[in-house]
């Protein structure tokens, strides 16, 4: 029905800012109740397995863009290294845009360079976080093979691309949200082109 359609959608945008401030573990189905406008009943109404469908239902609505769109830039046509760059300020984007979604990962503890152990703490439909980060190795093999990176093992290249994005991601959120996208994403590819070990300017 719209109307359960609606109410879905209310609760988890609601409850995905609670657990941005509050982490999942200090949010109570009342809380999401009470800022979603609805009584706890029909939370449950909507969601009958608690707060664990909840979060999975928020993962299910954001991750699930953000695979598509990495995996996407990995089939699409040109060098790896300006695929690359695209996927990655796409990234860098969608998470500052979505920062309460993004302070969810941190006060989970999401390890991102780990996209096992990730994706088996998310579910919900949204158990791709490993897809993700596989488009991105994809690329850089790609890179290696054409002799655009200068690195030997593009699995550990691509953990490491990833962890250096949620690093500099959680450095915006420390340092209270200011910079903007282009600003953010500079400084983490500068990071990631000397990684890579690539001499072509930044994209």
């Amino acid at each position: 029905m719209l109307r359960d359609e609606a109410y879905r959608e209310a609760i988890t945008e609601a409850a995905e800012a609670l657990f941005g401030v509050h982490g999942t573990d200090g949010t109570k189905m009342e809380d999401i109740a009470r800022d979603a406008g609805f009584a706890v009943t029909t939370v449950y109404s909507v969601f009958r397995k608690g707060k664990a469908e909840i979060v999975d239902a928020v993962h299910a609505l954001r991750l699930g863009e953000l695979v598509r769109a990495a995996e996407s830039y990995a089939s699409s046509e040109g060098s790896a290294l300006d695929r690359l760059a695209a996927s990655d300020r796409q990234s860098v984007a969608f998470f500052m845009e979505h920062e309460n979604y993004l302070r969810m990962h941190l006060r989970a503890g999401h390890a991102w360079f780990m996209p096992e152990a990730v994706a088996g703490r998310v579910r919900g439909g949204a158990a791709r976080w490993s897809d993700g980060v596989g488009a991105v190795i994809d690329m850089i093999s790609e890179g290696i093979a054409n002799g655009e990176f200068g690195v030997d093992d593009p699995r550990r290249a691509g953990k490491s691309i990833v962890m250096l994005q949620q690093i500099h991601l959680a450095e915006w959120i420390e340092s209270g949200s200011s910079a903007g996208v282009d600003e953010v994403f500079e400084r983490y590819w500068a990071d990631a082109v000397l990684l890579l070990r690539t001499s072509e300017p930044n994209t």
